[in-house]
């Protein structure tokens, strides 16, 4: 138990916020959570939940939660087909349990969770407050840090079993398309440039000829869009602190947040209620992994549109935290 008990607040009930519960409630913390939507559908966030076997170090999974195994990534450009290998093979999660499933340990730990809570502004009454509330997070913005840049994620799901255990990208100008089999249905998706994702999309869904049932603006039916940040924004605060998307902390090569977000959680939790230190260590560990990892991104992507035989045809690949 804790030696000084601090009353926390944590906006957003995602998966890094109630992680997050869960565990400072489990150390003596008095936890209160606040999420703006209904507990009904808190957890049906645009997200394809393919995350690496590390989760299962984080959260407790069963084989339940596991809509399809995947072993690796097909690179599709123009004229090579790249494979990655994952090491260690990654996991497509259904978002819903997973949540609900953090949600019911958080509780049981002690924390409160109130749903249809939108706050806007720092909440007093509190000694710790900890953002968790997405790429546009309303703490980020009531400390007046700067806004990072964005990129927009779309997300359509093609009724079609399919269990095929390699995911597929086709790279783009400012991201990539990918293709999910996840068990009973097939996920597409396209992560780019926020003015330029939603046409690159529907063509390549026409050029592909993969029928969606359109709406009378010509739009799929079902359509999902998310913004994800590119840029790690941490508060120089005592008592205030971001964590998860809302302080950036997304993969650059695949805008995937997860893991990251765990991982800077787990410090937060191992410095708490140190907040200067969690930001320290914070940025000394994803600091130079993000500027890396977004050169190694352009490098592959201009090789493979432009110098294809120098790019070998597989890679093992640790696609959380690639050797430095």
């Amino acid at each position: 138990m804790a030696n000084n008990p601090q009353k926390v607040a944590i906006v957003g009930a995602g998966v890094i916020g109630l992680y997050l519960a869960w565990q400072l409630s489990l150390k003596g913390h008095k936890v209160s959570v606040y999420e703006k939507r209904p507990e009904k559908d808190f957890g049906d966030k645009p997200c394809s939940t393919l995350v690496s076997e590390r989760i299962k170090d984080f959260i407790p999974i069963d084989d339940s939660f596991i809509e399809n195994k995947i072993i690796g990534c097909l690179i599709n450009f123009p004229q090579k087909t790249v494979r990655l290998n994952f090491q260690p093979i990654h996991l497509v999660l259904s978002r819903p349990q997973l949540v609900v499933k953090l949600l019911e340990l958080a509780k049981t730990a002690g924390a409160e969770v109130f749903f249809e809570k939108e706050i806007k502004g720092i909440l007093q009454d509190f000694d710790k407050v900890i953002g968790c509330d997405g790429g546009l997070s309303h703490i980020r913005q009531a400390l007046k840090l700067p806004t990072p840049r964005f990129r927009l994620g779309l997300q359509l799901f093609e009724r079609q079993e399919d269990d095929y255990n390699l995911a597929e990208t086709w790279p783009i100008e400012s991201g990539f398309i990918w293709r999910i089999a996840r068990g009973r249905e097939v996920e597409w998706g396209i992560l780019a440039n926020r003015q330029k994702a939603l046409p690159e999309f529907r063509k390549f869904l026409a050029k592909k000829k993969i029928d969606f049932i359109m709406d009378q603006l010509g739009q799929p039916i079902g359509l999902k869009s998310a913004i994800v940040p590119q840029e790690m924004v941490l508060p120089e605060n005592k008592n205030i602190t971001l964590c998860g998307d809302a302080a950036g902390l997304v993969k650059p090569w695949s805008g995937g947040g997860l893991i990251w977000g765990l991982k800077a959680a787990q410090i937060l939790l191992e410095t708490f209620p140190d907040f200067e230190a969690y930001h320290k260590k914070t940025s000394q560990f994803f600091a130079f992994r993000i500027a890396k990892g977004r050169l190694a991104d352009l490098a592959v992507h201009f090789l493979g549109q432009n110098f294809p035989s120098v790019l070998p045809k597989q890679i093992t690949y640790d696609n959380d935290f690639p050797v430095l």
